[in-house]
């Protein structure tokens, strides 16, 4: 239900000139959410980054056909997705295959065995291994949501000892 008001929301915004949505996703999944909705099939994109956790989805607030729809809303009237959160934790595995894989063969080959590592602990990553993935790559972008990575697992610790 949330999601189809924020459909009608979206469109009625557009209509006053607005063209900025603002989501509580991290600016990483934000650029994911707005390639996604430019796709062929946005629900499909959607549905299969979820495949692994259909129960609360790789993306917070976005793992249904209804929030696929949100993004169709997005894409048509234009919008540009902003993310000011941090990463959510289920994120990481997407993200640290994402980095991975915009590697070139040879620093994929270099890296795989630490890749590997961090997917076995996805939950809590290792910070040296996240910076040694980061001294590895070259594209800003990526860099970034490493960061972004190191700052969540280190929230997500405060809140698991308190």
């Amino acid at each position: 239900m949330i999601s189809r008001l924020t459909s009608y929301a979206l469109e009625s915004a557009s209509l006053q000139g607005y063209k900025n949505w603002c989501v509580e996703v991290s600016p990483f999944v934000a650029s994911e959410l707005t390639r996604f909705s430019k796709s062929k099939n946005p629900e499909e994109s959607l549905l299969a980054v979820s495949k692994d956790h259909p129960s609360y989805g790789t993306f917070p607030f976005f793992k249904t056909n209804d929030d696929a729809k949100m993004l169709i809303t997005a894409a048509e009237y234009k919008y540009n997705i902003w993310g000011i959160d941090q990463e959510y934790q289920m994120a990481f595995p997407y993200c640290i295959n994402q980095v991975y894989d915009a590697q070139p063969p040879k620093v994929k080959q270099t890296y795989r065995d630490l890749r590997d590592s961090l997917l076995a602990q996805w939950w809590l990553p290792k910070v040296k291994l996240l910076d040694s993935l980061r001294n590895g790559i070259t594209q800003p972008k990526l860099k970034a949501v490493l960061d972004d990575i190191k700052l969540s697992r280190t929230i997500y610790c405060l809140m698991f000892l308190q």
